[in-house]
């Protein structure tokens, strides 16, 4: 007999996958902010922008301001923030290290779970358990579980 899966199995599993492709993007986002407003300070013409320019009021957008507001959608945000706090406390643990080898190779490694556990050095059982774990501290991150310790 199988083993019920929880209600939000599934979209947690998704949600650590998402997890290098939202670093990337957010990464990607907080670089542009620097580079984009170096860039507007000069257009085509080489004059120079007002950077202060009210917005609509002429050809002038308020390009820093504009930039340093922009941030992931909330919901990407809240995984971003889970995913990143799970893998700080379990780098934090123990086995840290293996924890997360495992982990990498499973998630964003492409690897199945007995691979990813053989690249570890550790039996499937436990990489089992070391990934139901993970999976719960990021289900609780999202809000799906009770903070540790409540019931």
């Amino acid at each position: 007999m199988s083993k019920p899966r929880n209600w939000w199995w599934s979209s947690v599993r998704a949600a650590i996958r998402q997890y290098p492709k939202l670093k990337a993007k957010k990464d990607e986002m907080q670089a542009m902010q620097v580079t984009k407003a170096v860039k507007s300070i000069r257009g085509k013409s080489g004059e120079p922008h007002d950077l202060y320019a009210t917005p609509g009021g002429g050809g002038n957008s308020r390009t820093v301001e504009r930039l340093a507001l922009a941030e992931l959608p909330p919901a990407e945000e809240r995984i971003l923030e889970a995913v990143r706090l799970a893998i700080e406390a379990t780098e934090a643990s123990r086995d840290g290290r293996e924890h997360m080898m495992m982990l990498r190779g499973y998630y964003w490694g492409g690897l199945r779970m007995q691979e990813a556990a053989d690249r570890a050095y550790i039996d499937l059982k436990t990489a089992q358990r070391w990934n139901g774990a993970f999976a719960r501290r990021v289900a609780r991150g999202l809000g799906y579980l009770h903070p540790e310790g409540r019931q």
